[in-house]
């Protein structure tokens, strides 16, 4: 009767710690959902010709989870649709010494690039109060180009002296993206986001670093860049 009593015993104490372990693991594997929308102010790096150069608006809506690792440290990953691209206003004006040729460039370029994008970061989430917390993140992001047009607005004047100037129309509409004298259909890059959550909303700045070459021409090389704000709902 008492081994039978000491084998109950044992077996509601196993129980128990196993019931405590698994609970504990649950709040250390605790997952945080997230929808997430809004704006985003885009541009590239031009190997060599940064100038003229103009923000680029665009918009961006994405799906995140977070996965507690252990104590506030968190990975966080997720799937995010978003535009971005270049907007260029070349107003430029070159004079050839040789032949006294004036060449004036009034030409706005715009790329618009979508991308379906994934990042992978690690992060910390620290509570400021019962119901306020704010988070770092940091990693990279993967992307992939499915749609998108560049357009062309304007054209350059070229003209001698006094001469009657000849304009030269060099605008285009509807062409594709990405294609193969447009832009690389995949990119990659570092990402870093902070966070700062009030109960289930939060509102988060994100900055993407491009660090691949997204350009087909080899004339030159273009690099994402981007700057993200955005409201989220956690459920």
């Amino acid at each position: 009767m008492r081994i039978h009593l000491n084998i109950k015993s044992v077996l509601f104490l196993a129980g128990l710690l196993l019931s405590l372990s698994g609970a504990n693991a649950q709040r250390m594997t605790k997952l945080i959902s997230e929808l997430q929308g809004g704006v985003n102010f885009s541009e590239m790096d031009i190997e060599g010709s940064n100038n003229y150069k103009k923000t680029k608006i665009g918009f961006n809506l994405g799906y995140s989870f977070a996965v507690r690792m252990q104590g506030p440290l968190y990975f966080q990953s997720g799937v995010d649709l978003t535009k971005k691209g270049l907007k260029r206003h070349d107003t430029s004006e070159v004079r050839d010494e040789v032949t006294n040729l004036v060449t004036r460039q009034d030409v706005t370029l715009t790329i618009d690039a979508n991308y379906v994008q994934i990042p992978a970061m690690l992060g910390l989430e620290l509570k400021l109060s019962k119901l306020t917390s704010i988070n770092f993140y940091a990693g990279a992001y993967g992307g992939y180009g499915f749609k998108g047009k560049t357009k062309v607005k304007g054209g350059e004047t070229q003209g001698f002296g006094s001469a009657t100037p000849i304009f030269i129309d060099k605008s285009h509409d509807d062409v594709k993206t990405f294609r193969s004298d447009g832009l690389k259909k995949y990119d990659y890059g570092a990402i870093g986001k902070i966070g700062l959550v009030y109960d289930i909303v939060s509102f988060n700045v994100g900055c993407e670093y491009g660090l691949f070459d997204v350009s087909n021409s080899s004339d030159y090389k273009l690099k994402n860049r981007n700057l993200t704000c955005s409201l989220g709902v956690r459920f």
